[in-house]
């Protein structure tokens, strides 16, 4: 079994992968804050090492153990209002760095860092291992050149590299402010929601199929790909919302148009998964299943 070194632990993201690595007998190592309002949400598993550290201690941390991967999932700014934050985004360049060093100390073998789609910028076709580069945002920008230092670095160090550009996630731990969330919440309530015209065709993807993409991304990516990862279907973001609504049969009213799009708005966002088909991935969630557990567990508490 694997010993896996993780950044970015407490996100909906890390928290799923956790699970996937836990169940399958790896063993975790967790570079946290031990000020994370999260924190908590790791008491939850077995067979997990917490080594307190914020992203901006990563390059000052002693080590005297090891590490078979290395998968990079924490990012700092990453609120709508923050991601054109420059002098906050640049120093997430600082801190990927300083995670491929910390592979490199752990002797781990593969180093895997979580990209964006909006390193793309606005697109008209899936994004694909093709997809050119072209951020439009300062998010894009440092997850960019975030990748390109990774690459270089590893390169020098002997660490097969690999690139995660993730799409829309949706799950458990969520963020209550991203649009499944709010929906669901609001829906459960029977309270209005006031969205965009919510035109855009999207691809979301449950944060325990992204798990398993990273998971086989870790043990079977090819040298210096970076994958999309997405469900590899698109849908109006309508429909998610008027789905949702129709499962937990509210009363609500959706209100589109009453805000307007944010900056960098894309309106098409469906990741070409066939490279990860390749190395075994296969979606397993959609959101009918997702908001029927929702139900279930409502009706036990």
């Amino acid at each position: 079994m694997a010993t896996i070194a993780l950044t970015g632990a407490t996100s909906m993201i890390g928290l799923a992968f956790i699970r996937k690595a836990i169940s399958a007998g790896h063993s975790i190592v967790c570079f946290v804050r031990k000020d994370s309002s999260r924190l908590s949400l790791l008491s939850h598993f077995d067979g997990i090492k917490i080594i307190y550290s914020s992203l901006a201690e990563l390059d000052s941390i002693d080590v005297d153990y090891k590490a078979d991967f290395f998968l990079h999932l924490g990012w700092s700014a990453t609120s709508l209002d923050a991601r054109d934050n420059y002098v906050g985004q640049i120093s997430n360049i600082t801190y990927t760095v300083n995670a491929v060093k910390l592979a490199n100390r752990l002797g781990c073998k593969s180093f895997l860092g979580a990209g964006s789609q909006a390193e793309c910028g606005l697109v008209t076709k899936p994004i694909s291992i093709s997809t050119p580069a072209n951020p439009i945002s300062g998010y894009g920008v440092a997850k960019y050149s975030a990748s390109l230092f990774a690459r270089v670095m590893c390169l020098q160090y002997g660490i097969r590299f690999n690139w995660a550009r993730i799409l829309s996630v949706y799950g458990p731990n969520d963020s209550p402010n991203s649009l499944i969330s709010y929906c669901v919440e609001a829906f459960l309530r029977n309270e209005n929601i006031y969205v965009t015209p919510c035109e855009q065709v999207w691809d979301y993807i449950h944060c325990d199929d992204v798990a398993d993409a990273l998971f086989i991304i870790l043990q079977k990516g090819l040298e210096g790909i970076g994958y999309s990862i997405g469900s590899g279907i698109g849908r109006p973001l309508k429909s998610y919302i008027e789905e949702i609504k129709f499962l937990l049969d509210s009363k609500s009213k959706i209100y589109y148009g009453w805000k307007e799009y944010y900056p960098h708005q894309p309106m098409y966002l469906i990741a070409d998964i066939k490279p990860l088909l390749e190395l075994g991935f296969s979606p397993k969630n959609n959101i009918s299943d997702f908001i029927k557990k929702i139900l279930e567990e409502k009706d036990i508490r």
